[in-house]
């Protein structure tokens, strides 16, 4: 029996081997493509990721240098409101000395001039400048806004405790043209106790304003001649 091929075979064939020549031509030019647009797309996304970083180094250096020109001004502000603290401390200390003889049995504990000043300037703030601007503190060096804030404290509670004072303080009216006589019924010992507040403000307030001084540009003080000592 004879056999027979048909003439379409080798074609049929030829035509497969063909498509997969084609296939594998696009397989490998597509490999490439894919390969070339990664790495385009690679060298696009690293450029940018340097640029960023450039860019936000460049932040950071500005808000750094925004940060201590803020410092600056804030530190030439207070300065000589702070540098004064330690004086104004050391006055008030001497204005709360108890009067000799104020003590003995029988006084009528009227209220002496330094007393009263004392009061009327310690409701007050003694570093109203540096209320204000409380909240930019920070700006500053750490540990010298740390310490402008202790300040802050000391103040307030120096303020709070001339106002119990303050409080005690009785209005005795005279009459017929003799005025009135002005009398501390408190303790005497809450007294004593605000000078001693006071040379533990002064501890801290001392160190302070020369740290600022010397923050700003400005020489140190002397101020040992303001120094207290606890009694």
């Amino acid at each position: 029996m004879a056999i027979e091929f048909c003439p379409l075979a080798d074609d049929v064939g030829n035509l497969a081997d063909w498509v997969s020549v084609v296939i594998g031509v696009a397989a490998a030019v597509a490999t490439v493509f894919v390969a070339c647009l990664a790495q385009k797309t690679s060298a696009r996304a690293t450029k940018i990721a340097e640029q960023a970083k450039k860019i936000a180094e460049r932040q950071h250096k500005d808000a750094v240098a925004t940060r201590r020109a803020d410092a600056r001004i804030l530190g030439r502000l207070l300065v000589h409101e702070v540098s004064e603290l330690p004086q104004n401390i050391f006055i008030m200390y001497r204005e709360l000395e108890i009067p000799k003889g104020w003590l003995d049995r029988g006084s009528t504990h009227e209220v002496w001039s330094g007393l009263d000043s004392a009061l009327n300037d310690g409701v007050k703030s003694m570093i109203p400048g540096v209320e204000r601007v409380e909240e930019r503190i920070h700006k500053l060096p750490e540990e010298l806004g740390d310490s402008l804030a202790t300040l802050v404290g000391f103040n307030r509670t120096l303020n709070d405790m001339a106002y119990r004072l303050a409080e005690q303080i009785q209005v005795i009216q005279i009459g017929m043209g003799y005025g009135d006589i002005r009398r501390f019924t408190g303790n005497p010992s809450e007294i004593l106790a605000q000078q001693e507040y006071l040379v533990e403000m002064s501890k801290w307030a001392i160190p302070t304003a020369n740290a600022l001084r010397k923050f700003a540009g400005e020489a140190e003080c002397d101020y040992s001649k303001f120094v207290l000592e606890s009694q």
